[in-house]
Order: C-alpha cells, then structure tokens, then sequence
C-alpha cells in the first residue's frame, strides 16, 4: 500500500477554500481531511467533531504539553492544531490528505514534511472577498477590518507556496485543484500497487 500525500490548503478568511476541498473530497477516492483543533465556538454551519474537534483552552494546552500536534497557532485570539496521530494514521491507510490550516501552519509542516505540497487559494479580488465576508453575517465592522488587513497580509505570502489557485469560477478552481492532486498521483513513487503490477509486467515482457 502507498504512503498518502499531503496537500497543506493556506487561503485568507472567506476566500472559499473549504467549499473547494469538500468538492474536491467528493469527487476523488482515497483522499481525505484531517480535522483540527480549536479552541474558539462552532458556526451555525459547522458540525462538531467533523468540521472541527472543538476544545477547551486548557485541554488545549495540554495537548501541546504532550507533543500531540504536528502544528498549532493562534489565529484571531484562537487556537487551532493539527493532530499528528490522525495524519500519520491517514497516510499508513494509504489515503491522501488535505490540511487546512493558515499559512505558518502550513511552513511549519512543511518544515516537518518536507514532501508536503502547499497550495494557496485567493479570492477574485480583495472587494469579491469583502462582499463574501459581509454575506457570512458573523462578524461587526472591526471584526471585518482585521480579517481583510489579516487577508493582505496572508496574500502577501502566498509566493511561498507551491500552487495557486484562484477560486473566481468555482468549478475551474476546483478542476485546478484536482489536477494538482492528480499530477502527483501519477509520479512514479506514488502509484497504486495495480498500476505498478502493470508497469512491471511491461518492463519485464
């Protein structure tokens, strides 16, 4: 069985790259996320222990104690972390797996898995990404600000990631974002056992 590949996601808030991975989830086999940590409350739309493992910050902190996230930062005044044994799990059972996480989460992990493929997803414009924000109906207007001050800077480093992909049309960046996936499903190191079989079989006719 094939070692799983990791696809580390970095977008600024609201620039649809959860929407993204989900689609992408369901239109691949074999791949799957990896659920974070945070200590900060669920939204209306998110489902505890699916969207996230939604903790205290004295659990939190514990878990850091005990070396137990591959990564972890504080963002927004909340914590959230990936857990190293859900990731090493996912990857012995073959499965691809995306990371969501913002964009010192996705160095440090790159820092630690160096194979590790970041991709960083923007939005049309940084005027698409305010109206997107505002339609969310979650945050005042200085909650606002600091996301979208927050979203210059994040874009910013995105030279540092190894994909770009931008989400204007939904279904073009989600075949984007397939093919990232499946350019490197097809290196000779990651093949499935089948298609290694059939390319040995014809080496050696």
């Amino acid at each position: 069985m094939r070692k799983g590949q990791i696809f580390v996601v970095s977008a600024p808030s609201g620039a649809g790259k959860t929407s993204l991975v989900n689609k992408v989830i369901e239109r691949l086999d074999d791949i799957k996320t990896s659920t974070s940590y945070t200590t900060r409350q669920p939204r209306p739309s998110e489902v505890p222990d699916e969207s996230y493992y939604f903790t205290t910050k004295d659990i939190f902190e514990e878990k850091i104690k005990h070396g137990d996230f591959a990564e972890y930062a504080e963002v927004y005044g909340e914590w959230y972390g990936t857990d190293w044994q859900q990731l090493v799990n996912l990857r012995a059972n073959g499965f691809d797996v995306i990371l969501e996480i913002d964009c010192q989460g996705a160095r440090i992990i790159k820092e630690k898995i160096p194979e590790a493929h970041l991709i960083f997803v923007l939005p049309p414009s940084l005027d698409a990404l305010r109206e997107r924000l505002k339609k969310r109906n979650e945050n005042d207007q200085d909650s606002l600000d600091a996301r979208l001050s927050q979203a210059s800077n994040e874009i910013q480093q995105c030279i540092q990631f190894n994909y770009i992909v931008f989400n204007d049309q939904f279904d073009e960046a989600c075949n984007d974002f397939i093919a990232i996936i499946k350019s490197h499903r097809l290196k000779l190191d990651a093949l499935e056992e089948e298609q290694r079989i059939k390319l040995e079989k014809m080496i050696h006719m």
